[in-house]
Parts: structure tokens; C-alpha cells; sequence
């Protein structure tokens, strides 16, 4: 009787491990395009409390969920009495804060590096934002291209320094990066 409960609970032991390594083998799920809430502001800038100068909507389109990195890619417009004054499509290069660390002393920095779309690497000239918290070009033209690299699903590498600083499989469209195709005015130009 002795050894019928001591095997036993050795039995149950060993189906509780086995439970155990099935689920250590669950993976995250797989980065994808996520739209977030559109940000309106409106600016008061010229005649102070009279009424407002201007109207500006930002749209954020990013990869989620991922370690620490991520592409953020924003769309933002200017309406000044309901006409569409001016709109902008940026990207921001989200890296791993922690390894930004140094950076943190001063509210922009001015750095160079390359982005590498597919096997096309190029060169561009980046402001380190610490609000933000991101790499942004001074060329608005790669937003433009890391969009149809989205199109496309391309890895997109970010280097800096000869360190590759982040390569990212860019995720399939989904939903959200149609409707922020449909819905940015800077991609019909």
C-alpha cells in the first residue's frame, strides 16, 4: 500500500511536468500593425484667446507588440479653417531605451546612420528625441519608403555606429495599416 501511494505521486509528479513543459513552449503572439488613437490639438498661437489658428491631428501607426524596439510611423495633418493646410508622413525608429541610456543628457541629439530596407542600405542624418524616445530622419522621404516597405513586408535595419541597432521583419498589412492608408492625406501627394 506503501509503494502503490509513493508511485502514485510519483505518476502525478511526472504529468505535472509533463503539463508544465507544454506550456514553457507558448510563444508571444506575432508582431502586427496597430493603429492608435488619433490625437487632435488645437493651437492658439497668434491672438491668445480670440480663437483658434489652427487644428493639427496626429495618427500613429506602430509594430506591437515587440521586445523593445519598434517602427512607428505618423501621420500628421493641419487644418486652419477647415482647409487642409499642410500634412506630413514621419517615422520614428522606437530602440531599446536602456541601450540609449547616454543620449539621455540632452533633449535632441543630431547622430548619423543607415537604414537598410531589403539589400538597399543608405545613409540619413537622425535627431535622438528623449521625449519620444525615438530616432527620427530629417529626410521625410523614408517615411515613404519604409511605408511601401510595409506594403511589401521587407526587413527594415536600422544602423548606427556599424551596430546594427534594430532589424525588424515588417509584419504583414492588416486592417490597421490599411485604414491608415486610406485615411493619411500625405500618402495620396
Amino acid at each position: 500500500m506503501k509503494y502503490a501511494t509513493l508511485s502514485a505521486s510519483v505518476l502525478g509528479l511526472s504529468a505535472l511536468a509533463a503539463h508544465a513543459d507544454t506550456e514553457i513552449t507558448e510563444t508571444a503572439p506575432p508582431p502586427q500593425w496597430t493603429l492608435e488613437q488619433p490625437e487632435l490639438m488645437n493651437v492658439d498661437g497668434s491672438d491668445p484667446g480670440t480663437s483658434t489658428d489652427f487644428v493639427a491631428a496626429i495618427e500613429r501607426l506602430s509594430i506591437k507588440p515587440t521586445d523593445t524596439t519598434s517602427i512607428t510611423l505618423t501621420c500628421q495633418t493641419v487644418r486652419r479653417n477647415g482647409e487642409l493646410e499642410d500634412t506630413r508622413l514621419n517615422v520614428g525608429f522606437d530602440l531599446d531605451t536602456n541601450a540609449e541610456v547616454f543620449l539621455s543628457r540632452m533633449s535632441v541629439r543630431k547622430v548619423s546612420g543607415k537604414v537598410r530596407i531589403g539589400d538597399e542600405t543608405t545613409s540619413y542624418g537622425f535627431q535622438w528625441n528623449v521625449k519620444t524616445q525615438a530616432y527620427v530622419p530629417f529626410d521625410r522621404r523614408l517615411a515613404r519608403r519604409i511605408f511601401n516597405a510595409g506594403v511589401r513586408g521587407d526587413e527594415v535595419a536600422f544602423i548606427r555606429s556599424g551596430d546594427t541597432k534594430m532589424s525588424i521583419d515588417l509584419p504583414e498589412m492588416n486592417e490597421d495599416f490599411r485604414t491608415f492608408a486610406r485615411g493619411c492625406p500625405a500618402l495620396k501627394q
